[in-house]
């Protein structure tokens, strides 16, 4: 039992098909274990399991997280403003209006939620979809005129070759990894315009670096919090494997998407 619990979410060789991932990416994130390793190893111990923005050698992944965070909400800015509704957020108080809905996005989004939005914004999440494409398209038809998507998400670098990436699709519930040029195309093909792509792979190796800190710095609070050694250690191993290789190759790509329905910007 224990054993089987250490390698959920361990896809060694693997890469899935659209009908499979949904459930794979239940079984990667799902788990008690896995959420105490992510807090701590890709949160900083906070709850942003993302990639991020280094302002400093000396920040850690909590902080460069949080500076995702702050950009990723600037580009969405950029593609249409929205300090108005944030104002107007804050004087009414948030709580009332916050609304978390659990769905297998790869079954289609509600119709309800039909031209209803005026921004989305979406972090490390599209690597996950079964199908890219029909994904930006239901996000497109969920956005009224006008409406502004900017999102980040984990790729391989344009041209890479998919084998250089089986350290990163060995750990996680992926189809096939985007590339950012296949993301430009496939939001023009879903009708999306002002495409654009700050590209912030710079970034990536230093994380993968920082994660391994935080693996080494809190191995006993992960065992003591109930994540098997054998996990942390495949994680180890993993993660060590992503930093030689983006150091040398680049093979991996992440930055910031934006880009808008047609429509009025104001």
């Amino acid at each position: 039992m224990m054993r089987g619990m250490a390698t959920s979410g361990d896809f060694d060789g693997q890469q899935f098909a659209e009908q499979e991932v949904a459930a794979k990416v239940v079984e990667q994130y799902d788990v008690a274990h896995a959420r105490v390793f992510y807090r701590y190893v890709m949160g900083g111990g906070g709850l942003d399991i993302h990639y991020g923005v280094f302002r400093s050698a000396d920040d850690g992944v909590y902080a460069a997280s949080k500076e995702t965070n702050a950009r990723l909400l600037t580009a969405l800015e950029w593609m249409r403003p929205n300090a108005m509704n944030e104002a107007e957020a804050h004087a009414l108080g948030v709580g009332a209006r916050n609304e978390v809905r659990l769905l297998d996005f790869n079954l289609g989004l509600p119709r309800e939620w039909a031209g209803r939005f005026s921004h989305v914004v979406s972090c490390e999440v599209l690597c996950h979809a079964a199908s890219k494409p029909s994904l930006l398209a239901e996000l497109f038809a969920c956005l009224e005129p006008g409406g502004a998507l900017a999102f980040t998400d984990i790729m391989g670098a344009d041209g890479a070759d998919e084998k250089a990436l089986k350290d990163f699709t060995d750990r996680n519930a992926t189809t096939r990894m985007a590339r950012p040029a296949e993301y430009r195309a496939m939001l023009a093909a879903a009708g999306f315009a002002d495409v654009s792509f700050v590209d912030l792979s710079g970034h990536l190796a230093t994380y993968f670096e920082k994660m391994v800190a935080q693996i080494h710095a809190h191995r006993a609070d992960m065992l003591g919090e109930g994540v098997p050694a054998e996990y942390l250690d495949k994680w180890l191993g993993s993660l060590t494997q992503r930093v030689n290789v983006q150091r040398a190759h680049a093979v991996f790509a992440w930055g910031i998407f934006m880009c808008r329905k047609p429509g009025p910007l104001y």
